[in-house]
């Protein structure tokens, strides 16, 4: 059986979609799941949504520039040291 091709024009229409569907996330966190985490965010939006965003993605959706934290804010905080922990 030959291998599978993907043109070109679809591989465009097909980022376009993806695109559009990642700002829909990232609209639907800033607006419903502001308080929430990163990991907790895209839980919802799996939950509530059917929206599944990979693990590098999470951090975006709740924080413009994504998750930049510095080192000491993140020696200050039990929350971001526990979830550095999480194996994925």
């Amino acid at each position: 059986m030959g291998a599978f091709v993907i043109s070109p024009e679809v591989r465009d229409r097909i980022s376009v979609i993806l695109e559009k569907i990642k700002d829909e996330a990232i609209a639907l966190c800033r607006k419903r799941y502001v308080e929430f985490g990163p990991t907790h965010a895209g839980e919802k939006l799996l939950a509530c949504h059917q929206i599944e965003v990979s693990t590098e993605d999470r951090c975006e959706l709740v924080q413009p520039g994504g998750c930049v934290v510095s080192e000491a804010e993140e020696a200050s905080s039990p929350a971001m040291a526990a979830e550095k922990r999480v194996p994925w």
